[in-house]
């Protein structure tokens, strides 16, 4: 497993690390990637992940899924759990995709399938300003989210469905769960990009696309 870990202060010391960089430029090689083909990006809801993926699968010009838009229905209708699992094996079948999301169920699958697996391992405060500002953001434009969804004032304050209630309970929780996993090798044979900041995001993205 090739684990790269990204800091700001330092970013210059991953041209010294030349198998790290090397890894990279092959990635870049053949087809925009090709040890780059299969990507899952992890982390705490809020912690940027679709907009990260999105970037990425473009850069990349590979196909892109949010397990939030496949497993909602619009009106908050929640998948059966067995044709959600189904749908989203069909799609791990293709060649070429990044996928972001945590949803348990198929988070097996999905780490069997990667080739990469990227955790966007944010603060707290970080984690927090960024889901604020999404809440206001979908509660006042009435941005859709989740396929075709929309967030409400009363859901997103008052709700046992809160985000920010989510995020409140999960985000040590899912941050120990990730870190277990790192260590007892659950991410063996796979390269894993942890990022801690959002200009690690910025300097990863820099990094695979001036190779």
């Amino acid at each position: 497993m090739i684990v790269i870990n990204l800091y700001k202060q330092e970013i210059c010391q991953i041209f010294n690390m030349l198998s790290v960089y090397n890894y990279l430029m092959c990635s870049r090689i053949e087809t925009k990637g090709s040890d780059m083909n299969k990507v899952l990006v992890i982390g705490v809801s809020c912690s940027g992940k679709t907009t990260f993926g999105r970037r990425l699968a473009k850069l990349l010009g590979v196909n892109f899924y949010d397990l939030d838009d496949l497993y909602w229905f619009p009106g908050w209708i929640e998948s059966n759990p067995l044709e959600f699992s189904e749908k989203v094996s069909k799609l791990l079948g293709q060649d070429r995709w990044v996928f972001v999301g945590n949803y348990k169920s198929v988070q097996k699958m999905l780490i069997e399938s990667s080739d990469t697996v990227i955790w966007l391992d944010y603060s707290k405060s970080l984690v927090w300003i960024q889901a604020l500002n999404r809440c206001f953001n979908r509660i006042i434009l009435r941005t859709s989210c989740c396929n075709g969804n929309y967030e409400s004032f009363f859901r997103t304050f008052f709700s046992r469905d809160s985000i920010l209630l989510w995020i409140f309970k999960d985000y040590t929780r899912r941050k120990r769960k990730y870190n277990l996993m790192l260590e007892s090798g659950e991410f063996d044979g796979k390269t894993f990009v942890h990022l801690k900041r959002r200009s690690d995001a910025e300097e990863f993205f820099k990094v695979i696309d001036i190779v």
